[in-house]
């Protein structure tokens, strides 16, 4: 097997880890280099419980990549020739190890950074055993052009379309950095053809692939026409290429920077990024491996701003052509990225006035910070803005909390506690048996607030006398919402409408409505003394006082087609019913029937 091996069209590829955008921007890659297929054909999912797929993107269609939960499983099915590791630092070792343990993955691109020398070191020799190639650890990837992307190399397909990377160049690029293997590929393509191949080998102490090792396999593609070398302080792999320049074995004209000058002004040892970016001695300073190359014969300008001009300079001694511009490929980007980039309009399908608008805001109610807010007012100010979009004054936010405390709850026997009963004593969970209790709302429990509202705003509005207003009701054949009470009656009245009554007549409002509605209840209970006004009536009137303060007549209109009203309602019982719940689950009893067993006589 061929020691030095060539990235070609041949290549297929599998990824480890399903890292979305560099997954997209492979495909993207192979896509505007004009492939009919992606090299791509599996993805190594370590999450997955078991094989599946994932969809990307190809051109602007939906493709699908088949995903395993391990590499076994994969190399099953398909033969990918390379992998591309974006394993963590914990499990790149024993995922590149079961990588070179198949038989067809010949190339590993090893992405993660910070993985322990002793694990570089066993990696390289069983790699050398097997000859296999492992770029990295601590590589961006790398560009083929015309051929592949892989990892992160090359940046944006932006960028890659600016500088035509998808097309096939002469130049071979050995970087360290890969920060400056983009910058590299951006120089070749203003002042040459383009890149042949380019490779961030990782500036750890210890890569599975040196600088020397990628310049012999540079050297040994046809394709390649001259190397750019890219070295910096620290470490001793540019003396190798200065060697495998002095002796012949590179006899492509090798043009090299080694970053790092700056360190012979420091005076003292110092780190610069990279593991391996140190100089522990003499020989390991930039101006010593500048030396050593320049005697070797390559070529390094004195300065890195004059780097462009001696590629230039070289293309043209070599006599490279640069290639004639031709159409740029189109691009197609994802929704969600120019969105960020705030270079989408759309109309959203889901609108909300009520919180934080715009995304990464601070959190609000309608417009007010939710912090402000919760310092200064009540729970019904916030009801104030969520729902009515207003801002009430305290006593009347005081009444909100009032309908909501005097609701909340009325014992074990209406059908909403009942039903929240029976299903949580049959297992189900919380939100289950609230919903089991709050679907019973309706006209004969709780709903029927807003029906209230509205008969006795449109008979008031409508200046009907109360007794027409009663005799239409029945003539109509319908009860009188908000009138009547299977309990109470005129000589036994109930408390909680008299303390919402009382409470109302205090707040400096209209009490058109109430008036109104205290008038029919005088024609009701002569017909039967039970007909009397009940909490739905007395909530209903009252909020229809208030709101024609604030508001409009159609924006009440509005808020009872909503059926906004029984929201007061939902909202105070939702509590009782929790109450139900948790109840029932504290007392752990199984649901059963026995003879004496009856819901109302239940606490």
């Amino acid at each position: 097997m061929k020691k030095y091996q060539c990235f070609t069209l041949a290549d297929t590829v599998c990824i480890w880890n399903n890292k979305k955008d560099a997954v997209q921007a492979m495909l993207d890659y192979d896509y505007i280099c004009g492939k009919q297929t992606p090299s791509l054909l599996f993805i190594v999912d370590p999450q997955l419980e078991s094989a599946g797929s994932d969809i990307y993107f190809w051109g602007n269609s939906e493709y699908k990549i088949p995903c395993f939960s391990n590499l076994t499983d994969g190399c099953k099915v398909y033969k990918p020739t390379v992998m591309v590791n974006f394993a963590s630092e914990r499990s790149v070792y024993l995922s590149t190890l079961e990588a070179l343990a198949t038989d067809s993955i010949q190339k590993i691109i090893a992405i993660a950074e910070g993985v322990p020398e002793r694990e570089s070191r066993l990696l390289k020799v069983e790699a050398e055993k097997k000859g296999k190639i492992i770029i990295g650890p601590a590589t961006v990837g790398l560009v083929a052009g015309g051929v592949l992307k892989a990892g992160n190399a090359g940046g944006t397909i932006e960028n890659v379309t600016t500088y035509e990377l998808y097309k096939r160049g002469s130049v071979g690029i050995a970087s360290k950095s890969g920060g400056m293997l983009n910058e590299l590929m951006t120089i070749v393509s203003r002042s040459g053809d383009g890149v042949c191949e380019a490779v961030a080998v990782g500036g750890d102490k210890y890569p599975c692939t040196t600088l020397s090792e990628e310049v012999l396999r540079l050297e040994e593609n046809p394709d390649v026409k001259y190397i750019l070398l890219l070295g910096e302080i620290g470490g001793m792999q540019e003396y190798d290429v200065a060697e495998l320049i002095a002796s012949k074995k590179v006899i492509k004209p090798v043009i090299a920077w080694i970053s790092g000058f700056s360190g012979l002004l420091l005076g003292q040892q110092v780190q610069f990024g990279h593991a391996g970016a140190k100089a522990d001695n003499e020989a390991e300073t930039t101006a010593k491996k500048r030396d050593a190359l320049l005697k070797a014969g390559a070529i390094m300008p004195n300065s890195f701003s004059l780097l462009e001009e001696a590629v230039a300079s070289l293309v043209k001694k070599l006599g490279i052509q640069k290639k004639e511009n031709t159409e740029k490929p189109v691009l197609f980007h994802d929704f969600d990225i120019l969105r960020r980039r705030g270079q989408m309009r759309y109309k959203k399908n889901i609108v909300s006035s009520i919180a934080s608008p715009i995304p990464g805001s601070e959190a609000s109610y309608a417009g007010h910070d939710i912090a402000e807010v919760s310092k200064e007012q009540n729970i019904g100010y916030i009801l104030g803005l969520l729902w009515f979009k207003q801002e009430f004054p305290l006593p009347i936010t005081d009444y909100f909390e009032l309908i909501l405390k005097l609701c909340a709850d009325h014992g074990p026997s209406p059908s909403g506690a009942h039903n929240t009963i029976v299903a949580a004593r049959a297992g189900k969970d919380l939100v289950s048996s609230l919903a089991s209790g709050l679907l019973t709302i309706g006209p004969r429990f709780g709903g029927a607030v807003n029906d209230a509202a509205f008969y006795f705003k449109r008979g008031a509005d409508t200046a009907l006398a109360p007794y027409d207003f009663v005799t239409d009701m029945k003539a109509a054949k319908t009860p009188i919402p908000g009138i009547g009470h299977r309990i109470k009656s005129k000589t036994n009245p109930d408390a909680r409408v008299a303390l919402l009554l009382e409470s109302a007549m205090r707040l400096e409002t209209k009490h058109t409505y109430i008036t109104y509605a205290l008038e029919v209840e005088k024609i009701t209970t002569r017909k039967k003394d039970s007909l009397i006004l009940n909490v739905d009536g007395a909530i209903a009137a009252t909020l229809l006082d208030i709101l024609s303060v604030y508001m409009s007549a159609e924006s009440i209109d509005a808020l009872l087609k909503m059926e906004a009203f029984n929201g007061f309602f939902v909202l105070a019982r939702t509590i009782g019913l929790i109450g139900h719940f948790i109840d029932q689950k504290r007392l752990q009893q199984p649901l059963y029937r026995h003879p004496t067993w009856d819901i109302r006589n239940e606490v």
